[in-house]
């Protein structure tokens, strides 16, 4: 949370980084299955545009890798 990476991030990816996060079981990493829906349930919004920005902020800054798109 002290990286320049994370230091860089809007408040919305911040949220975004820490729901994918609570998704983790411990066994799933590198599988985690979350929709931009459920994000944005999850966040209270229904922006998804934004939703979309804030993933890829997320991967500009090599904080997450999306393998498979949706």
């Amino acid at each position: 949370m002290k990286s320049a990476a994370y230091l860089d991030l809007s408040p919305l990816a911040r949220s975004v980084l820490f729901e994918l996060v609570a998704a983790m079981n411990g066994w799933n990493n590198g599988q985690i299955a979350v929709s931009q829906r459920q994000l944005a349930a999850a966040l209270k919004t229904t922006n998804f545009r934004a939703i979309g920005r804030a993933i890829a902020d997320l991967m500009e800054h090599g904080l997450i890798d999306v393998s498979v798109e949706g």
